[in-house]
């Protein structure tokens, strides 16, 4: 990825170990036509929930869990969190059907500070399968999801603008060609869910894996939340008593050391 681009995209929105107010969310039409050429900046899109829906079944096909995997074993080296991202988002979407909006109702909210209640809605095949659709025609700011998912490995991985971006972009770049150092990374981090004590969290891992797997604690949290979606840490419980102010996804937010990985899900992952 080239350097200059990524670094273009990351001031537009994050300074000073922070988040810019929505605010200073610009960049210079130089700055912005360097960094589109490379790939790394989009102009606005305007996408609806059945656009996304019928976008992502082209990843469905199977060649894509090897690409996916494939990616996400490269990471381990490179650090490369993009790739480490489709992983998630694949695993989320290969069971989505194709279909239409389907209006669910799943809430209440008041219309202004005294105004009536109005119900809320979602889609229910989306509901289904855990996905959290535009419920309206709406922009999408690409450029934003592509700095999360260059700089965390992805936020909002539940969301159907998201899981197309992040598919669709993973698609268009060469396929990721893991080395001989991802593999014995991948057997050291392996090693270590392995050995964990019984009563180990998605944290107490993310803590043991320093040292093991390069990249800083936020990295490797990352990594821990996408193994879990990607179900290599499959928790065989998903009734688990869970901290009120954690903030892990609900697959990692329910493993447990005793739970180990799931090696049928690591062999098919990886090719192993």
């Amino acid at each position: 990825m080239d350097a200059k681009a990524k670094r273009i995209l990351r001031s537009t929105y994050w300074k000073n170990g922070g988040w810019r107010p929505e605010s200073e969310w610009v960049v210079s039409p130089e700055d912005f036509a360097y960094a589109q050429a490379q790939g790394v900046m989009f102009d606005p899109v305007f996408w609806t929930h059945d656009e996304c829906v019928a976008a992502v079944q082209i990843h469905r096909r199977p060649e894509m869990a090897a690409r996916v995997g494939a990616g996400l074993l490269a990471s381990l080296s490179t650090r490369r969190l993009d790739w480490r991202s489709a992983a998630a988002s694949w695993e989320i979407v290969r069971d989505l059907p194709d279909h239409p909006y389907q209006a669910l109702e799943s809430g209440q909210i008041r219309d202004g500070l005294d105004g009536p209640m109005r119900p809320t809605f979602t889609c229910a095949q989306c509901q289904a399968h855990a996905v959290i659709p535009m419920t309206a025609p709406c922009a999408v700011d690409r450029n934003v999801l592509n700095f999360e998912r260059i700089t965390w490995g992805g936020v909002r991985h539940q969301n159907l603008d998201y899981l197309r971006f992040d598919l669709d972009t993973f698609a268009a770049q060469p396929p990721s060609q893991p080395v001989a150092d991802d593999r014995r990374l991948l057997t050291d981090l392996l090693d270590v869910v392995a050995r964990i004590e019984p009563t180990a969290t998605a944290g107490t891992l993310t803590r043991a894996l320093r040292g093991i797997v390069p990249g800083p604690t936020a990295e490797l949290r990352g990594l821990v939340e996408i193994l879990a979606v990607a179900g290599v840490l499959r928790p065989q419980s998903m009734d688990r008593s869970v901290h009120s102010r954690s903030d892990w996804g609900s697959a990692a937010g329910q493993w447990r050391g005793s739970d180990g990985y799931d090696r049928n899900r690591v062999a098919e992952l990886f090719d192993i």
